[in-house]
């Protein structure tokens, strides 16, 4: 699953933004839906789902394909959904706790090529 995005390279290191990170702005699909992904009071959270939208508590989120970002990297699960007006505030768990190792891709194109 996606864990950040590379905001700066250098010659020897990079910085990676992660998703927790306050800056974070990114689109995100959930079943037919559409919405962004972004850090507020701590919490990721997911705006732009309206009461119209069918999503449910376990539902997975994955990249939009909308960005820079090609479409259907896994992201995280619904956690909570909060809010009945016109625009919900979904709650989402990304679990890195269990990370075996670490890719960073650096041409996309092969990587989604199969």
């Amino acid at each position: 699953g996606l864990i950040g995005l590379i905001s700066n390279v250098n010659e020897s290191f990079s910085n990676v933004m992660l998703l927790s990170n306050k800056k974070m702005n990114l689109s995100i699909k959930i079943n037919n839906s559409y919405g962004m992904l972004q850090v507020k009071n701590n919490k990721i959270i997911i705006n732009g789902i309206t009461n119209n939208d069918v999503i449910n508590v376990g539902d997975k989120v994955f990249t939009s394909g909308l960005g820079s970002l090609p479409s259907d990297i896994y992201v995280g699960k619904i956690d909570e959904i909060n809010g009945d007006g016109l625009n919900r505030i979904l709650e989402i768990n990304i679990d890195n706790n269990n990370l075996n190792y670490l890719v960073v891709l650096k041409d996309l194109k092969w990587f989604f090529s199969y």
